[in-house]
């Protein structure tokens, strides 16, 4: 019994040590045991490495690169511009910053599709006939063209992509029938500004901004004996 009483004091004694040496943290707090973080290296996430910004600053320079000649004037080309009205909102803003520039225009011709059609055949009614015919055989898309220069052409499909064209021509073919293929353009007028200014005004001209994305700055040579050299657009 002494023996039991004398432990039990003894608990107690080591109980009262311990509250009295530890202090718990205040209610509603929690210990972090991670090693401490250096504010002064925390960023903004789109300042980090390999995160662009919200919204790109600068001007849009590319293709063109600042080229004088002996260090006196810069030459460049602005466009192309889609339409007169674009140009002729950016000629206004030149004219705004005094820079001088000569308009010229370009027609540029693309490809926009392949057509499969068959020969003019000798009357309307031959090109009805053809269609029948082609129906018969399990060809379901077919017009006839009837346009200034081509009468009773049968066309069979305008397609975006050469090799779809190719492969209707080859089904034809295997059925007997004997089809061309045309490569149909899509002929378009664009406009450039040719400049040609100080060094001491490259900075007002690049900060102009262009109503398309199309639009972009390109270097052009400076006259060096009279004579243009080639344009950015050829």
């Amino acid at each position: 019994m002494k023996l039991l009483f004398g432990s039990m004091l003894l608990l107690n004694v080591a109980m009262f040590m311990w509250g009295s040496w530890y202090e718990a943290p205040p209610t509603g707090t929690v210990v972090d045991h991670r090693s401490p973080v250096n504010a002064d290296k925390l960023r903004v996430l789109s300042a980090a490495a390999g995160v662009p910004s919200a919204k790109p600053t600068g001007p849009r320079l590319q293709p063109w690169a600042l080229r004088a000649v002996g260090s006196k004037r810069v030459c460049a080309s602005v466009g192309p511009f889609p339409s007169v009205a674009m140009v002729r909102g950016a000629q206004s803003d030149l004219a705004d910053l005094d820079l001088e520039h000569r308009q010229r225009q370009e027609v540029k011709k693309t490809v926009a599709s392949y057509r499969v059609y068959l020969p003019p055949q000798v009357s309307r009614q031959a090109a009805q006939d053809k269609r029948k015919q082609l129906t018969s055989m399990g060809f379901k898309d077919h017009y006839i063209i009837d346009e200034p220069g081509r009468k009773n052409v049968v066309s069979l499909g305008v397609f975006a992509v050469e090799r779809n064209a190719w492969i209707l021509g080859r089904k034809l073919a295997e059925k007997g029938i004997s089809a061309k293929q045309e490569t149909l353009h899509h002929t378009e007028t664009v406009y450039w500004l040719d400049l040609e200014f100080g060094q001491e005004a490259t900075e007002r001209f690049t900060q102009l901004e262009w109503e398309s994305p199309r639009v972009r700055i390109w270097d052009r040579a400076c006259k060096e004996n009279g004579s243009d050299a080639p344009d950015p657009s050829a």
